[in-house]
């Protein structure tokens, strides 16, 4: 979503940002340089006598444009070379870096892991990390589990214990096929208080918490950071590691606060931040599926851990041996100055929380359809207030005809306004987008459906 319409500082902004993404693409000097020309001399084009929305929909084409140029980018490679290139022709990125492999599969990512590392500053706060981009954030996810599973060793008698505080049905499928007598996992509530030293019952604190901010769940619930850190910082035993699952909250996330308060003193834990890629690192573009894995860890870190080296080198390993890398096409259409760098996502990050806040505010004060308006922002103060999206669930019930009036309404509402708005799945992007979603159809998702011989009996629900 962008800022609503009448914020006409807010379209100057975006105005100002695709111009600056079609400078700095045509800046590279690539083979597509004229098409950025010609897209950066449209933008000049638009007339700022037009009605604040007449400009909304130019700029969403131009938006469009920008994208399939990007793409246009990566099918040439997909044109132009094999999956297993020759060793004789050079492979050059749009940024003038060669590219060098021998399987598609295992292709290196190194300049786009260089961009992504830049977003955080450790330089003298006893952190090092690494960063490792993947397929897709649960490809990346699946690799820091079983990664952290084969390094750390665990058996039956001395089992790796997962604490999963969070609610992706994704997340939920992926450890429930993961868990077996040697991993073993704990679905853990809403109170923070309980994900240290008693976080898994009998089976004492969980070695991996497995963390969202904000629970990817009907309620949104997030946690409070600072009531977090500060619970940690007073109890004698805590997980090792902490898997921290960004992509709700993406820049707003205060990764730098974080890792300064879990610094001070011994025992620091390991830190790896998961994300998807695809959304807001991206501007709303979409261009290719992406994961993100941030590995940090303290030179007063708890015994026995990795180092982010360590881990970092065995998740590249696992990456090119089970093909989760990106495809070429995909590092040269993500080739762009402006893709996946701190400055532009947290600008396109911040259009797009500042109007979920306001869409939640104006909703949660009206009656009309929805009986419930959720987004973290309407919760207590010390939370987690941002998140990409807004929940409304609406008057009457679940049934299908409820969802299709809903639907109508919003449609119509779209076309006599003329707005840009698009029914369709996810967040993130820089137009609205909408979606209606059947809680009951989308249970039957749940990872209770995955075959199993047996129901594990080292499963536990706090």
């Amino acid at each position: 979503m962008t800022l609503p319409l009448e914020r006409s500082a807010a379209l100057e902004t975006e105005h100002d940002l695709l111009v600056s993404f079609a400078e700095q693409a045509e800046q590279q000097g690539w083979k597509d340089r004229e098409d950025w020309s010609e897209l950066r001399r449209e933008l000049g084009r638009i007339p700022r006598s037009l009605s604040p929305r007449e400009i909304e929909n130019r700029l969403d084409g131009q938006a469009d444009k920008i994208r399939r140029a990007l793409l246009r980018r990566g099918h040439w490679f997909d044109v132009e070379h094999m999956r297993s290139p020759d060793s004789q022709s050079d492979r050059l990125m749009p940024n003038g870096e060669p590219l060098h492999h021998a399987y598609e599969r295992s292709v290196p990512a190194e300049a786009l892991e260089r961009r992504l590392a830049a977003r955080v500053g450790l330089a003298d706060t006893g952190w090092t990390s690494t960063t490792v981009a993947t397929r897709s954030a649960m490809a990346a996810l699946h690799l820091v589990l079983t990664s952290l599973g084969h390094m750390l060793q665990p058996t039956p008698d001395r089992p790796l214990r997962i604490g999963f505080a969070g609610s992706y049905f994704e997340t939920t499928t992926l450890l429930e096929y993961l868990s077996s007598p040697v991993l073993q996992v704990t679905w853990l509530g809403d109170d923070q208080s309980s994900w240290s030293d008693a976080g898994a019952g009998a089976a004492g604190v969980p070695e991996v918490l497995v963390l969202e901010p904000v629970r990817y769940d009907w309620g949104l619930r997030p946690i409070d950071v600072q009531a977090l850190l500060r619970t940690w910082s007073e109890r004698r035993r805590r997980p090792r590691i902490v898997v921290i699952d960004t992509t709700l909250s993406s820049a707003a996330w205060p990764t730098a606060k974080v890792l300064a308060a879990l610094g001070r003193g011994p025992g620091a834990p390991m830190v790896i931040e998961v994300r998807s890629g695809l959304k807001l690192d991206q501007q709303g573009l979409e261009v290719a599926n992406l994961g993100v894995i941030d590995v940090f860890a303290h030179d007063q870190g708890a015994p026995g851990t990795p180092s982010p080296e360590q881990l970092g080198t065995t998740l590249r390993l696992m990456r090119g041996t089970l093909g989760a890398g990106l495809s070429v096409s995909s590092l040269a259409a993500l080739d762009a100055p402006f893709l996946l760098t701190e400055a532009w996502t947290r600008i396109h990050a911040g259009q797009v929380m500042a109007n979920n806040a306001r869409v939640a505010e104006i909703l949660a004060s009206t009656k009309g359809l929805f009986r419930e308006v959720v987004h973290p922002s309407l919760g207590v103060s010390g939370t987690v207030r941002h998140a990409p999206f807004v929940i409304g669930r609406i008057e009457g019930g679940d049934a299908v005809a409820d969802h299709g009036l809903v639907l109508a309404v919003i449609r119509e509402a779209i076309r006599e306004r003329g707005l840009v708005a698009v029914h369709g799945s996810s967040f993130g992007f820089r137009h609205t987008r909408f979606e209606t979603i059947l809680p009951e159809r989308t249970a039957e998702r749940d990872c209770s459906r995955l075959p199993r011989a047996r129901v594990p009996a080292h499963h536990s629900k706090a």
